[in-house]
């Protein structure tokens, strides 16, 4: 894996981790939806893209250059999802209890 995939990954990581959408990251680098799914899938990372999305997601450079361990598009589709299923489980519990309040169950 080159540099520019690795950075395409760890801006991917980065979505998810910060709940941020690739049309929001386009509006903040002042470029299109398309061109985002376009660096993240066949990424062409230039300085200065990197340098604003520093900025935007407030990281150090050194954040796109750790060899840590990379995490793979499964990884992060996964990991969306279970964080997806976690809102969804403190959805429900709230409406579950909002229901007992309105059923009296939990009245006084």
């Amino acid at each position: 894996m080159d540099y520019k995939q690795h950075i395409g990954l760890k801006v991917r990581e980065l979505l998810s981790k910060k709940n941020i959408t690739q049309t929001r990251l386009a509006e903040v680098l002042g470029t299109t939806k398309q061109h985002i799914t376009k660096l993240l899938d066949n990424p062409d990372w230039k300085a200065s893209k990197i340098q604003a999305v520093i900025t935007a997601f407030e990281v150090e450079p050194a954040y796109f250059f750790e060899v840590k361990e990379v995490v793979g598009k499964k990884d992060l589709i996964i990991q969306g999802l279970e964080k997806r299923v976690e809102d969804c489980e403190r959805i429900i519990a709230e409406k579950e209890r909002l229901i007992g309040v309105l059923m009296g169950e939990n009245s006084g």
